[in-house]
């Protein structure tokens, strides 16, 4: 090892020493401990900036979006490359374990790679899910969702990061961060990480095509972002540990985006949520009344729909469904997470549906508008789960007209009640069942690892 790099990688040890009570302090964001993590940037010139995006869903990319305006706005210099970077951020997700492992892998290989005197800071629910593992391994400051504005005071921002406008597609500069990495670090991370041959080929195969068929994708989808945060309580889920109590943009606000993206040619629309159905709850209003008004426009049009939480769909499917009716070719897919088709797993979730009430407006809103393309999302090995409640999730998806299923494989989240709960299922028998969906719904079942 040469002189200079024994001198960076004590370099780098002081420094992890002297920001530990600093990188503590961004998970409790009082106005004196934001201060301190902000000293070392605010005392230098503004420098380069290289962002990164490890995984994660809509939200977490638009947000990836908005910080290339963000730092832009605030005078720093875009790098792309980790190692010649004055700070390194990178966004990653938690939802699983199988996530979390990938992502700490990529993580790691930036912390590696930066070079001495930068900054690390992670960002996305990861962050927020599983802090204590994130400090004890890497040398880095964290930002979880519901905190993304605690980065003002971090980098000495002029322009804060909540008057920075959504970008409402996949642009350039997302597409900049997802490659930062590189693909074959991020093929074989994933290839690694997943259980058995035949996912890891599988999981291989669908990357490369992804990657291959990337440039002649169909039409672009205008992403409007109508709320971040939930109001549920399930209790597996540390992504709402993450992202915090519900906040609605207001209404006037989305329908002037969802004008100006018409206005720009765009002809497909997709509302960005954690729990779209949960729209307005805490505003006054709801997500019928905002697509009552998104559907006043005469313009043609489609709208998709990601993450509707079934008990939105039971509490106002009747007015949904009258809705629809006379909009068939304006909807188009409709994701609705059911999760299990199991009465008593979903009282253990906190899921506040019944899968009967669900299956029910579910068959309802697909007869007013044959056009939805329904989509959904099961959890398998769900403490708890007998062979009985399994097959009660298999008659659930069976009886409805899916065009696409996605299987996750139940894990562990801190801080959340499922981790405590007994009877956790062994992972031959989860990974059995998940098989057995995978060959019962050929075609259209994904299995997320």
């Amino acid at each position: 090892m040469s002189h200079a790099s024994r001198e960076g990688r004590v370099e780098r040890g002081e420094l992890r020493a002297k920001s530990a009570s600093a990188r503590l302090s961004t998970l409790d964001p009082p106005a004196a401990a934001v201060g301190q993590l902000s000293t070392s940037l605010e005392r230098s010139a503004v420098g380069s900036v290289c962002i990164a995006f490890a995984s994660g869903c809509p939200q977490a990319e638009m947000d990836t979006s908005v910080l290339f305006r963000y730092f832009r706005t605030n005078g720093w210099r875009i790098e792309e490359a980790v190692h010649r970077a004055d700070l390194v951020v990178v966004s990653a997700c938690g939802v699983d374990p199988h996530a979390e492992k990938r992502n700490l892998h990529l993580l790691k290989i930036a912390d590696k790679r930066r070079k001495a005197g930068s900054r690390l800071i992670v960002l996305g629910c990861l962050a927020g899910i599983s802090a204590s593992r994130l400090l004890d391994q890497l040398d880095a400051e964290l930002v979880p969702p519901s905190k993304l504005d605690t980065l003002d005071a971090m980098i000495g921002a002029g322009v804060p990061i909540r008057q920075i406008a959504d970008v409402n597609q996949i642009d350039a500069d997302l597409r900049r961060a997802r490659r930062c990495f590189g693909m074959w670090t991020r093929l074989k991370t994933q290839v690694a990480f997943s259980w058995g041959f035949r996912q890891k080929a599988a999981w291989a195969l669908r990357r490369l095509a992804h990657l291959a068929l990337q440039p002649v994708r169909g039409e672009p989808s205008f992403r409007l972002r109508i709320a971040a945060g939930c109001l549920g309580q399930c209790s597996y889920c540390g992504i709402r540990l993450a992202t915090g109590s519900l906040r609605s943009k207001p209404l006037e606000t989305v329908v002037q985006e969802f004008e100006a993206g018409l206005q720009h040619g765009f002809r497909k629309f997709e509302l960005v949520a954690n729990d779209s159905g949960a729209y307005g709850q805490d505003l006054g209003t709801n997500i019928v009344e905002l697509l009552r008004r998104l559907f006043d426009r005469d313009d043609e049009f489609l709208l998709e729909m990601t993450d509707l939480n079934p008990r939105w769909v039971v509490q106002y499917g009747d007015q949904l469904a009258e809705l629809w009716a006379d909009r068939r070719h304006r909807v188009g897919r409709l994701l609705v997470p059911l999760q299990s088709g199991s009465e008593k797993i979903l009282r253990l979730m906190h899921r506040c549906y019944t899968a009967a009430d669900a299956q029910r407006h579910l068959l309802r809103l697909q007869a007013a508008s044959p056009e939805i393309r329904l989509a959904t999302h099961v959890i398998v090995g769900f403490p708890g789960e007998t062979d009985e409640d399994f097959d009660d999730t298999e008659r659930l998806l069976e009886s409805l007209p899916l065009r696409e299923i996605g299987v996750f494989e139940y894990g562990d989240r801190p801080g959340t009640e499922a981790a405590q709960l007994p009877e956790h299922v062994p992972a031959d028998v989860v990974r059995k069942r998940i098989r057995g969906l995978m060959a019962k719904f050929p075609g259209i079942t994904r299995h997320f690892c």
